[in-house]
């Protein structure tokens, strides 16, 4: 029954493109939402603050500073993980499509 109902989940993020629709599709439905009856809740959700951390001491940020400093921290997390696997010879075994011989451009 689980292989059932997870196949397809599967199959779609196997896709190279499973990550661009997946990110096409969440900015439509940010464009519905914000151009809808929901536009006011949607930003007012937006510009809510969150406080992490202990009594006084910690961070106070709004929901889309939280939301953009952990994108990019994701983010560059992944540019050096990247940086630092293609750039080491123990990893020759691994198919980066810049290592490939014969695709040099």
């Amino acid at each position: 029954m689980i292989n059932f109902i997870t196949k397809p989940f599967i199959w779609f993020f196997k896709l190279e493109a499973a990550s661009g629709l997946v990110l096409l599709f969440a900015a439509v439905i940010a464009l519905f939402i914000s151009n809808s009856n929901f536009a006011d809740l949607y930003f007012s959700t937006l510009n809510n603050y969150i406080f992490i951390g202990i009594n006084e001491i910690g961070l106070k940020l709004t929901v889309i500073h939280w939301i953009n400093d952990a994108l990019m921290a994701i983010f560059f997390c992944l540019v050096l993980l990247i940086l630092v696997l293609t750039s080491s010879d123990k990893y020759d075994n691994w198919d980066f499509p810049s290592r490939r011989k014969g695709n040099r451009e």
